[in-house]
């Protein structure tokens, strides 16, 4: 298997008695969570719910993602991350506590400093797993002391020897390695593999069914109030089956900067309303609010003319 070499490596460090701090890093969507879940995977997984942010943890490991951690929460974090590292794990998975934060290419450098000196300081009850998609974004500090894991992407004659150890040969077609190309790890191809047939006979994304949908909605004349209701309906949907919020933004523009009846100036206005409630929800991570009230502005706008739109 593609990550035979890799997962060994990361297994063998992560189950050693004397474990040193891991970094994990890679290009966007090369699988690196993925690999780690292969040897710490999420069994009797639980949460818990801080203000603005979740702590997931298990007997084996606790998980941040550094991606929800801001100025506001900060100090909250470092309280968090001091409570577990000060005690050792008598009986858990070992005596070690791994800490995995996901995200840290995001993580400024004066906040860096300051995990480098917990890292330090409790080396022998704590081991922190770090994943980031760049090294040179880590200080150097810790990165000296860690054990520094690469996962490169697949290439493509990898990628065709996995995908000929999971369809026989006579079914293997060069629109399927044509689609397999564009996918970076191997989770990604394997579920691409299982659902081929699906995918070969019409299978449409969830999220570009609902984008349709909300379509329909948002460019009636008027909204009535089970329209509102269907629009409140969608967005729970969407934070209750925790469909990926940047892949629905991303289709649901797509539709409509692809319609030809809008105005540049409309469509204008339609990438900054997407691009202020993207940067509103990571701020806040209030997803309901800021979904509906995307949709509500974006019907407000569409039912403008161009003399009626202002530039702010």
């Amino acid at each position: 298997m593609i990550t035979n070499n890799y997962s060994k490596v990361l297994q063998k460090a992560i189950l050693s008695q004397t474990c040193p701090n891991i970094i994990i890093y890679g290009d966007k969507s090369v699988g690196k969570k993925y690999l780690l879940k292969l040897i710490l995977p999420y069994e009797s997984i639980k949460k818990v719910e801080y203000n603005d942010y979740t702590v997931i943890y298990t007997d084996k490991y606790y998980e941040f993602n550094i991606h929800h951690i801001n100025r506001s929460n900060i100090e909250n974090f470092f309280k968090t991350i001091h409570e577990i590292v000060r005690t050792t794990d008598m009986y858990g998975y070992s005596c070690i506590r791994r800490i995995i934060i996901k995200n840290f290419q995001k993580v400024k450098l004066t906040i860096q400093s300051r995990l480098r000196v917990i890292m330090e300081k409790y080396r022998s009850t704590a081991v922190f797993i770090l994943i980031s998609n760049h090294i040179t974004s880590i200080i150097e500090p810790i990165r000296s002391r860690s054990l520094c894991i690469r996962i490169p992407a697949i290439h493509r004659k990898e990628k065709r020897e996995y995908v000929r150890s999971l369809i026989p040969m006579n079914e293997n077609k060069s629109e399927l390695y044509d689609n397999i190309y564009q996918l970076n790890n191997v989770r990604d191809i394997k579920i691409y593999c299982d659902c081929r047939d699906s995918i070969m006979h019409g299978y449409i994304d969830p999220i570009l069914i609902t984008c349709h949908k909300l379509y329909d909605i948002l460019t009636k004349e008027t909204l009535k109030t089970e329209d509102i209701q269907h629009i409140r309906d969608i967005t729970y949907s969407i934070a209750k089956y925790n469909l990926s919020i940047n892949s629905f933004y991303r289709e649901l523009l797509g539709i409509f900067l692809g319609d030809p009846k809008y105005t540049i100036k409309q469509k204008t206005h339609l990438v900054k309303l997407f691009s202020t409630s993207e940067h509103l929800y990571i701020q806040s991570y209030r997803l309901l609010i800021h979904l509906e009230a995307l949709f509500i502005q974006i019907h407000y706008l569409l039912a403008l003319r161009d003399d009626e739109i202002y530039d702010k």
